[in-house]
């Protein structure tokens, strides 16, 4: 589900079997660093230059392991359906996707979270959120996406606050089902997963990669995207993981107009860089099969 790099590992959490892993970036034996079973889900990674941090989002915590004693800790329990998480200056920000009940999801129980990455109670920055997705975070703002609205499933949103607590910024709203984001400078861009007549269709249609200069309106850069799902800023280009149907998963980019970079024989969903190349996790049809693959980012 997710991916991260730390200049010397590539790392990346496996639904599968409850796995968190590890692989030397150039290539290698994968090691196991989590084995919680098949009844945890480890989802969102994140990483800095002294440990790496994982969200289960069937557990209901955020854990910690130090690549120098290869210390394993339990930072935060009880955290309902924690999913992707972000570091950035000494602190962890997570996604709470909500509360789940016996006919999915309820309304509105999703927040926003965060703590030192050195461990305290967690602070919930936003309550009530109606099913959090896409999280990025600069040095003043943290930025999340909202996949619908209580009452309307091509309603979502884009939203912003201070880092450190305060009242949410809407961004833009009337977003067919933004995913993944990432922000750069004064530009935020997001995936929106696209449009679905009804509740009872499986495929959306009329995804796009959108992006807004805060204080501009926002700008599809690519239309007609086969459910995109995470984006990556990465120099002047915006680059896309997404094709949702086995034998259609792409990379693609945005350098003018958007192109292909790279096929996969299933879904992409996370991507990160790691000096001139591209590591993304493909999962595999049925879940099975997946693989963690590097290409260049060369022209």
């Amino acid at each position: 589900m997710s991916v991260v790099q730390d200049g010397e590992w590539v790392y990346w959490t496996n639904n599968g079997d409850g796995t968190v892993r590890r692989a030397p970036l150039g290539g290698g034996s994968t090691e196991t660093l989590s084995s919680a079973g098949t009844n945890s889900q480890p989802f969102g990674l994140a990483v800095d230059d002294q440990a790496v941090y994982w969200t289960d989002k069937y557990l209901g915590t955020v854990s910690r392991f130090v690549r120098l004693d290869r210390a394993t800790t339990v930072l935060a329990a009880q955290q309902g359906h924690p999913t992707w998480i972000v570091e950035s200056d000494n602190a962890l920000f997570w996604l709470d996707y909500g509360a789940e009940s016996s006919e999915g999801y309820v309304t509105e129980s999703g927040s926003l979270m965060s703590m030192p990455v050195g461990g305290a109670p967690p602070r919930r920055l936003v309550a009530k959120l109606n099913q959090p997705w896409g999280l990025a975070v600069d040095g003043n703002y943290v930025y999340w996406t909202i996949l619908q609205s209580p009452i309307d499933q091509n309603d979502g949103s884009v939203w912003r606050m201070p880092r450190n607590g305060g009242s949410p910024e809407l961004i833009a709203a009337g977003q067919f089902a933004p995913r993944g984001m990432a922000v750069r400078d004064n530009q935020v861009c997001w995936a929106n997963w696209g449009y679905s007549p009804s509740l009872s269709t499986g495929m959306r249609t009329a995804g796009a990669i959108v992006c807004e200069t805060l204080g501009d309106q926002p700008i599809t850069v690519a239309a007609d995207q086969l459910e995109p799902f995470s984006v990556a800023l990465l120099g002047e280009v915006v680059y896309w993981t997404g094709g949702i149907v086995p034998g259609s998963g792409v990379v693609s980019r945005f350098r003018g107009q958007a192109e292909i970079v790279a096929d996969a024989g299933s879904y992409v969903t996370t991507m990160t860089q790691a000096g001139d190349a591209l590591i993304f996790l493909e999962t595999g049809a049925k879940g099975i099969g997946g693989r963690v693959r590097r290409i260049s980012l060369s022209p």
